[in-house]
């Protein structure tokens, strides 16, 4: 089996000896880059890839759906988009991941519209279309259940 060590490098923490990866020798090369590209540099960065993942561990904790809800994979034949749902008693939780560079038709995003978008990597969104390397996270509350019982799910504030 051949190493995967030619495509990794240390985690890029600071601009520091070593990119604050470690106070020893890593037995990885650094990234010559590290000195403009690292993790401290983004801190409080709006749009940072930093802050979107602090965005995300917040999300996972306010939302225990995130944890608990029962999982289902959606749109499992389509080559281009990565979807899921996840589900508990509360609420069900979207999220929709374009992966390739070319815009992806996505249906979902038409279905999901009037739900509440938690978070997005672009401003600018179009309706039925996942941009080039887009991801969204909707949620939906449930409300009262219909003539069958059936959990109806409406958008709302918590």
């Amino acid at each position: 089996a051949k190493s995967r060590d030619n495509a990794r490098t240390p985690m890029q923490w600071d601009a520091g000896p070593y990119a604050g990866f470690t106070d020893g020798t890593p037995w990885m090369k650094v990234n010559p880059n590290y000195r403009e590209i690292h993790a401290a540099a983004q801190v409080g960065v709006p749009g940072s890839v930093f802050e979107y993942y602090r965005s995300l561990v917040a999300l996972r904790k306010e939302y225990p759906v995130l944890t608990d809800g029962r999982f289902y994979m959606l749109l499992e034949d389509d080559g281009q988009i990565f979807a899921y749902m996840r589900e508990n008693e509360q609420c069900r939780l979207l999220v929709i991941c374009n992966f390739f560079e070319d815009p992806a038709e996505c249906a979902l995003t038409k279905e999901w519209e009037q739900e509440t978008l938690l978070l997005g990597n672009y401003e600018n969104r179009e309706k039925g279309v996942l941009k080039p390397y887009e991801a969204r996270m909707y949620l939906s509350w449930k409300g009262t259940s219909d003539s069958d019982g059936r959990a109806v799910f409406r958008a709302s504030e918590k």
